[in-house]
């Protein structure tokens, strides 16, 4: 193991040790539309204004052959238009990603993404990014970083993984949510989480492996 690994839950996993001596780890009003109160003068003098004046502009486009683009959003537009980097709040590529990286992402808002998956020997996510820990319960190779970049200070994401034993934060203050026992049907327990620090997720205890699945990460 590297220097690198000492932030790490990963612990002599290797040579069938299993994940041990886990303590031994550091862890601390939409758009309106368009008013115009000015006098608008056609046909030799005739006055219209506001809506009347609008009306008579598209007719003459139309009879004269002429598109006419508007620039302005209706009131329906606007409210079908989530403040989401994200429309629909689906993970981009999320059905990708499962079959790739064996990760599920469900919903969020654009401002937590996945960005790679590396084993022990790859070593651990670039500081900046938010580290998930995850055991393969004994099996090659042995765990694996789940990677994710935040964009702005405020976000979350749905997500599971099942064997989640650490959280390394990134930029921003987190609060990660997980089911502990395992049991997806049990409530589940929060834990903050600092920039650049780890803790631990419920890792085991002895020669248990890790039971805790994530099911969220917010920015706070």
């Amino acid at each position: 193991m590297n220097a690198q690994s000492q932030t790490s839950a990963f612990i002599d996993v290797k040579g069938g040790a299993g994940l041990r001596n886990i303590g031994d780890r550091r862890y601390g009003p939409a758009a309106d539309p368009v008013t115009d109160r000015q006098p608008h003068i056609f046909n030799g003098g005739t006055t219209m204004k506001g809506a009347k004046a609008l009306s008579a502009l598209a007719v003459l486009a139309v009879a004269g052959g002429i598109g006419v683009a508007v620039s302005g959003v209706t009131a329906a537009q606007a409210d079908d238009t989530p403040p989401s980097l994200v429309e629909d709040y689906t993970h981009p590529g999320a059905a990708a990603i499962l079959a790739e990286h064996d990760l599920k992402l469900f919903k969020g808002d654009g401002h937590i993404l996945f960005d790679s998956k590396r084993t022990l020997d790859d070593g651990q996510c670039p500081v900046g990014l938010i580290q998930v820990e995850k055991s393969t319960a004994g099996l090659p190779p042995f765990g694996y970083y789940y990677c994710f970049k935040s964009i702005g200070t405020k976000g979350f994401l749905t997500l599971e993984v099942p064997g989640t034993f650490g959280v390394r934060g990134g930029t921003e203050d987190l609060i990660v949510k997980a089911k502990v026992s395992g049991d997806p049907n049990a409530e589940t327990k929060e834990f903050e989480v600092e920039p650049n620090e780890p803790v631990a997720i419920d890792p085991g205890a002895g020669n248990d492996f890790p039971k805790a699945v994530l099911v969220e990460i917010r920015m706070s």
